[in-house]
């Protein structure tokens, strides 16, 4: 035994050595124990104008993406979400509080089939002179199309523009056109 003792003393530097070159390639090796970063993912499509629910986002672990609060992402979608698409919290918010939906009715129902949600279509109010309103491209949400009731199309506007549609809307006809992105 004393041998062996007087043999690592001797070479007491070359074991220390060996010992912390050991210790540092363990400590190396091993990921240091961090929280994941958590990305939200969406999992269906999610119309513009629509309410983002939790079971709608996917979280995954990402190192390349940066993450951000969970609290962010409660709202409306501002844009067409699509299934394995990124959220970002500039493509969801809330409503101003003079955005309202407002349920389209047009004249003849076939003019529905051009909505479709997260499109965008154009509402006209036609008179006997011509168009007397038209209300720009406007976020479709959802449509109500082929059921016993008529056709239907809810789209998000200002709340002044919806005020003046109700109000012109029942002096003409009510078409709508499709818009092309």
């Amino acid at each position: 035994m004393k041998g062996l003792k007087d043999r690592l003393s001797e070479h007491a530097a070359v074991v220390a050595f060996g010992a912390s070159a050991l210790v540092f390639g363990v400590l190396s090796v091993m990921k240091a124990r961090h929280p994941v970063a958590l990305v939200p993912v969406v999992r269906e499509f999610v119309p513009q104008g629509s309410r983002i629910e939790p079971k709608e986002i996917r979280w995954v672990a990402s190192s390349a993406v940066m993450s951000a609060p969970a609290g962010q992402f409660k709202g409306y979608a501002k844009v067409p979400l699509f299934p394995g698409e990124i959220l970002s919290p500039v493509e969801v918010g809330r409503f101003s509080s003079k955005t309202v939906i407002v349920a389209i009715s047009p004249t003849y129902s076939i003019d529905a089939n051009v909505a479709v949600p997260g499109s965008a279509v154009d509402v006209l109010v036609m008179g006997s002179r011509g168009v007397v309103w038209e209300s720009g491209p406007l976020p479709v949400v959802s449509t109500s199309v082929g059921s016993s009731a008529p056709a239907s199309v809810n789209v998000t506007m200002p709340l002044a523009k919806a005020l003046t549609y109700e109000r012109l809307r029942t002096g003409g006809q009510v078409e709508l056109m499709g818009m092309t992105s």
